[in-house]
């Protein structure tokens, strides 16, 4: 993988969790930031998670707590990854690291610092919106953004949109408009990955019930939040396990794994996404390598098992 500058925008989330152990796997020492934000959960214990999970997998990279709710209205968590965003298994607490008085202005220094960076984004777009509304520069530091949300075809939310980007329709709005060069992971394609039971048993190396037997280390804690995610899909009525937000850091790694599409994309108010003549050229993930995906995957649950990570 070419080396990356990379900030990742996160509001751990089962999948948040797992896409962060992959980047613990392909590009540890790429990170530079990583953001938290409201989402799957709320604003502190998203921050809570992301701090827990870096320490777990040995990310050494700035943390910083961004939004707590979107730029209009107020904002109430999903109850897909349960209260505490990982189907209840509970992490080793890690010291939470203080805060600058002006956190978006401590990231904007930081990828002013490490230009150019690839923005990665998990969550919601509140925190690269605000970025981009406080800053307007920043962009020129910015190589690329890559973005699990969306959809064309497919969708998990309300007024024909996805959760991410239903959380905070200006905010996707405004992200669009600012010209960025954005390549979009949508349902579309995530769903298009899922993973059965066998397959995760494969690329964990045990069964859920095996890892009860297995000490509580990061392996079988990751362990177990990937089995968490596979029943909190089957419990919304999705065949297998949905790890979208990996799918950044798996196009990231080894683009020719993927077929993409240029796409002129608008927004509407509640972050639906449709094509139009004048719409903003996304690069859209339309297919992955399914075998890629689960291979990458195993790897990092084998150097997870082994301490490498």
């Amino acid at each position: 993988m070419t080396p990356l500058r990379l900030v990742i925008d996160t509001d751990p989330g089962t999948d948040d969790a797992i896409a962060l152990a992959l980047a613990a796997s392909l590009c540890k020492m790429d990170i530079c930031a990583i953001v938290s934000s409201y989402g799957n959960v709320q604003g502190d214990t998203a921050f809570r998670n992301a701090c827990d999970l870096a320490a777990l997998l040995h990310i050494d990279a700035a943390m910083l707590h961004g939004s707590n709710a979107p730029f209009c209205g107020a904002f109430t968590a999903t109850d897909y990854h349960g209260g505490n965003g990982l189907c209840g298994v509970v992490l080793p607490p890690a010291e939470l690291p203080s805060q600058p008085e002006d956190v978006y202005k401590a990231l904007y220094d930081i990828i002013a610092e490490n230009a150019p960076v690839t923005y990665v984004t998990f969550a919601p777009l509140t925190n690269l919106a605000a970025m981009l509304r406080r800053f307007p520069d920043v962009g020129a530091y910015i190589a690329q953004v890559v973005t699990m949300g969306g959809g064309y075809n497919v969708f998990n939310m309300p007024h024909g949109t996805e959760y991410n980007f239903y959380m905070d329709g200006l905010a996707v709005r405004e992200v669009l408009a600012a010209g960025l060069p954005l390549t979009l992971a949508p349902l579309d394609l995530t769903h298009s990955i899922a993973l059965s039971e066998a397959e995760l048993e494969d690329i964990v190396g045990h069964t859920l019930a095996g890892l009860e037997t297995v000490p509580q280390t990061p392996y079988a804690l990751l362990g177990r939040i990937l089995f968490g995610n596979l029943a909190a899909a089957r419990a919304h009525g999705e065949e297998g396990a949905i790890i979208h937000d990996a799918c950044t850091l798996l196009y990231l790694h080894n683009p020719a794994a993927c077929t993409t599409e240029v796409k002129r994309t608008i927004a509407d108010n509640f972050g639906a996404l449709s094509e139009d003549p004048k719409g903003a050229p996304l690069q859209v993930i339309t297919a992955m390598d399914k075998t890629y995906a689960a291979a990458c995957f195993r790897e990092a649950f084998r150097a997870l098992s082994q301490q490498n990570l």
